[in-house]
């Protein structure tokens, strides 16, 4: 009876200390996960304009304005593009439980800057009966060799062209002109000419929206407010 006593006091023993350990094993499972919590923090980043490339440390992290989740505190890689823009690059510190912000400012690019201001002279002369070009004061002349060219009237290219920035409410939508694709919303597109044009701005789960716009020499505007798509035309679409 006395060795039973021993045991069953032995056994109870062991069957405390074993539940002791599990509780230190999960407080100290539960310090671990809050620590590694306390490591880590978010990125919001916004940018002008909007619908810009955003990757942290070289990987795609999706559209901006965009937040990223759980980045570790340091040092991170940030890159934002957009086409038609300067690329902005810069070195972020992430806090440990805080949420950093970034609004970038993208600066258009050279060579878009060069396509909107750059002129190329065309030279038109009219001479006996016939007409002939000379293009940029490259002496391209159509007039037959006995000829003689009169005063000439110099045009600017450029000014028979404008640029239209679309800019919609959601953003991110789909932008076409003419039935070519030229990026999401808000984005300007340049070199059209002068003249009326076909515009469409499309986004899932809202109605697409068509018009005309005529384009004027300089900067033309439009602003697309979309509707969402009700039951039935969600309905069609998917059966589309």
């Amino acid at each position: 009876m006395k060795n039973n006593t021993w045991v069953l006091m032995f056994s109870l023993f062991v069957f405390v200390a074993f539940l002791a350990g599990c509780a230190n094993n999960t407080g100290e499972a539960v310090a671990l996960a809050k620590n590694q919590t306390n490591k880590t923090g978010n990125l919001f980043v916004s940018s002008i304009p909007s619908g810009a490339g955003l990757y942290v440390d070289n990987s795609y992290k999706g559209l901006t304005p965009s937040t990223v989740y759980g980045l570790l505190v340091g040092n991170h890689a940030v890159k934002v593009t957009k086409s038609g823009y300067n690329s902005y690059t810069a070195t972020k510190y992430i806090y440990a439980g805080q949420a950093t912000s970034l609004n970038v400012t993208l600066t258009l690019a050279q060579n878009y800057t060069n396509q909107t201001n750059s002129t190329q002279n065309v030279t038109h002369k009219v001479c006996s009966g016939t007409s002939c070009v000379s293009v940029g004061g490259a002496g391209v002349n159509q007039c037959t060799s006995n000829a003689q060219c009169g005063t000439s009237n110099q045009t600017n290219q450029t000014n028979q062209t404008g640029s239209l920035y679309v800019y919609s409410m959601p953003a991110g939508a789909s932008l076409y002109v003419d039935n070519y694709y030229r990026g999401l919303t808000p984005s300007t597109v340049y070199g059209l000419l002068v003249g009326n044009h076909a515009v469409k701005v499309t986004k899932s789960g809202y109605t697409d929206y068509a018009t005309t716009k005529y384009i004027y020499k300089g900067s033309n505007y439009l602003n697309v407010t979309l509707s969402k798509q009700t039951t039935n035309q969600t309905n069609k679409s998917i059966a589309k």
